[in-house]
């Protein structure tokens, strides 16, 4: 059974939370934001599961709303 997941490229995460693009590469290198590498390690592309950064995105406004 295959399952399809949405994935998002660091550029679409970069313009949705309007952030640089590498600060979007370091979230993911330092396992804030939950991705996946595709390719080889010296060409490789990042994706980001739309579900990963919806509940990332959950946890900054729980965190904000109760200081």
């Amino acid at each position: 059974m295959i399952v399809e997941t949405e994935y998002k490229t660091a550029q679409q995460v970069a313009t949705l939370l309007n952030l640089h693009i590498q600060t979007v590469y370091d979230m993911c290198a330092d396992g804030r934001l939950p991705s996946i590498k595709l390719g080889t390690v010296r060409n490789s592309a990042v994706r980001i599961p739309a579900a990963a950064l919806e509940q990332y995105l959950n946890d900054l406004a729980s965190r904000s709303a109760h200081p």
